[in-house]
């Protein structure tokens, strides 16, 4: 059982989630909440992420820090439903994922809404070291900037996602990887497309698959690559 699940709409203040662990997700969001001030460190889920969105519920942040968690899917947050982050500069740090999404598990049908600025730092996963998104549409995760640095996946990508994805003004750095940074998980699907824009890559190294992109194809747009 989760250490805290919200079944009512709810407006939180100060929460502070440190050093716990639990079978799966310490917190369930399963009503619509707001939530000012959100510090989750040094927890572990076995299961699903630090913090669990369900499907058709929406969190919303103001303020918040996510650094040194550990889960089997998404070492800080698993979302099923929507996540609307309204912090700039916000930084993800040091999180893990034993299995998918070091940072961040979207599961077919979350959303999640970043604000602009947010840093990417020292996460860990086998598949998707900062993101790992099951099915997405064009809406599901828009990254309007971000820098990913040093995040380090086994097999799949720093950002591994099947569907659609809108990436524009990011930067890859300081990162040793053993596939593409960004990595469509559907290799046989027929439907995908991905917008990505302004990307650029500097003192990275890679092994077997491309540096920069697989598996990314089927109307497509892709412009702006830059690497140094």
């Amino acid at each position: 059982n989760p250490m805290l699940r919200i079944n009512d709409k709810m407006s939180i203040k100060n929460l502070n989630i440190s050093e716990n662990e639990v079978e799966d997700s310490i917190v369930i969001v399963d009503s619509n909440t707001s939530i000012d001030n959100l510090v989750a460190n040094s927890n572990k889920s076995v299961g699903r992420g630090v913090i669990n969105i369900n499907s058709g519920k929406t969190l919303t942040v103001d303020h918040q820090e996510y650094s040194d968690n550990e889960a089997r899917f998404g070492g800080a947050l698993y979302v099923a439903g929507t996540y609307i982050n309204r912090d700039k500069g916000l930084s993800w740090s040091n999180n893990i994922a034993t299995e998918k999404g070091g940072a961040i598990y979207i599961a077919e049908g979350g959303k999640i809404n970043l604000s602009q600025a947010n840093t990417f730092i020292t996460n860990q996963a086998a598949e998707g070291a900062a993101i790992y998104a099951e099915k997405l549409s064009s809406t599901d995760l828009v990254i309007p900037k971000a820098e990913f640095n040093n995040n380090a996946a086994t097999s799949g990508g720093v950002i591994s996602f099947g569907g659609e994805l809108e990436l524009s003004d990011v930067k890859f750095t300081d990162t040793k990887q053993s596939a593409a940074f960004i990595d469509n998980i559907n290799k046989n699907a027929t439907i995908d497309k991905a917008i990505i824009s302004s990307i650029s890559f500097v003192r990275n190294a890679t092994g077997g698959k491309g540096i920069a992109l697989t598996n990314v194809r089927n109307g497509s747009k892709v412009e702006n690559i830059t690497g140094s």
